[in-house]
């Protein structure tokens, strides 16, 4: 695997972060009753100092995880925060 870069910018940090909103009615279907909303929000910083940001749908604890297990495998690409 090659380090993510252009030119000589490359990235600095990955973080990911939880978010979670509650529903002002909670509604079911066929696997759950859903009393909130969650996202996983990934922030990226570049050596050049530009900052990215992009979301993550799905279960905070299991998104998270998915983050995180890819910033282990790549942690010779990523100086983390």
């Amino acid at each position: 695997m090659q380090p993510s870069h252009m030119g000589d910018v490359t990235v600095e940090s990955v973080e990911a972060i939880g978010v979670r909103a509650p529903l002002d009615e909670a509604f079911g279907y066929s696997q759950a009753w859903v009393e909130d909303r969650t996202a996983t929000l990934v922030r990226i910083e570049a050596s050049d100092g530009t900052v990215g940001w992009g979301e993550c749908w799905g279960p905070v604890a299991g998104t998270g995880e998915v983050v995180e297990s890819v910033l282990l495998r790549s942690d010779s690409l990523i100086r983390h925060a």
